[in-house]
């Protein structure tokens, strides 16, 4: 280790606070059926307390959590309380601990705070399985897109879910 060497990065899943894996399959209720994918949604409570939904999008028919098969996983907002501070809450620590997104912005700006009650861009970081941002990828990637709308409300989705599982 050198002088200047970084911490490793967490998992993105610990830092939502969720705990995903073939334990948590029994959990999961059918919402729709695809040619090539089935969507299940569940119950959760995560970190930011921005969510309340979960769904998976398992591509393939076998319900599977084990990361040994491709899903997205989609948190929605069906009704818990969302404030902006509790966005900026979440775009901070993801900030910290992953870096600039895919546009270079880093942490909440006043620009965000603008912006947040007209039209917000949102956030999109892309990782690879170990957190390295997309300009350092070594295997795999994951997508991590934060969206909120006044009308639509707030969603976070990450592309590639599976990768994330230990």
């Amino acid at each position: 280790m050198g002088l200047f060497s970084s911490k490793p990065k967490r998992n993105f899943l610990e830092i939502l606070g969720l705990n995903i894996g073939s334990d948590s399959e029994s959990q999961l209720v059918e919402q729709s059926n695809e040619n090539d994918f089935v969507d299940y949604i569940a119950d959760i409570k995560e970190n930011f307390e921005l969510f309340d939904n979960a769904k998976f999008r398992i591509f393939g028919q076998k319900k599977d959590l084990s990361g040994n098969t491709s899903f997205n996983l989609i948190l929605e907002n069906n009704g818990s309380s969302v404030t902006f501070g509790k966005i900026q809450e979440m775009v901070n620590t993801i900030a910290s601990e992953y870096g600039k997104d895919r546009t270079g912005k880093t942490k909440w700006t006043n620009e965000d705070e603008d912006a947040i009650s007209s039209y917000w861009e949102g956030r999109e970081w892309i990782i690879d399985s170990k957190g390295k941002s997309f300009k350092e990828f070594e295997i795999g990637c994951i997508a991590i897109n934060l969206h909120f709308d006044i009308e639509e409300g707030i969603d976070l989705s990450v592309l590639g879910a599976n990768q994330l599982i230990n």
